[in-house]
């Protein structure tokens, strides 16, 4: 395994279109808790086995590194109206007619307010949440998320 590997699995997770992993590929890249899927834990799980910072493969350990952090959708460490705007392209990718059903990696990343949809409505959560923080820097999404969504 290499980084190109992590890479490629990192693109399919995102868009399944966008890289081709055969099924052979798919059963080798399950290296996180393996027989659970693809995940994003598999491409860390890679990346972190070629840095040294896991001792083998498969793995089934706490991963090292930092968690992806809800709502920060580029990876910038920031959650701000970038990442509103990264969510409303992809609700618009996919209202298309012909786009595929996103997968639950897609899902968990961009559907903010947890309701198994990617819509218009996550991103103005976003936008909310960066007018109230302009106000308390110490808000966290998931405290202004209690508040504000009731599910």
């Amino acid at each position: 395994m290499d980084t190109n590997d992590a890479a490629t699995l990192n693109k399919w997770l995102n868009d399944p279109a966008s890289a081709e992993i055969s099924e052979q590929g798919k059963v080798n890249a399950d290296v996180y808790n393996p027989g659970d899927g693809l995940t994003a834990e598999d491409a860390e799980a890679i990346a972190a086995f070629i840095s040294g910072l896991i001792p083998s493969l498969p793995y089934t350990g706490e991963l090292p590194g930092p968690k992806e952090k809800r709502g920060d959708i580029n990876g910038d460490g920031k959650i701000n109206p970038v990442d509103a705007s990264l969510i409303l392209v992809k609700f618009a990718e996919l209202s298309a007619s012909d786009a595929e059903t996103p997968s639950d990696a897609i899902i968990k990343k961009y559907d903010i307010n947890e309701d198994g949809r990617i819509t218009a409505v996550d991103a103005s959560l976003i936008l909310a949440y960066c007018a109230d923080l302009a106000g308390d820097e110490t808000l966290t999404l998931e405290a202004f998320l209690a508040e504000k969504v009731k599910k």
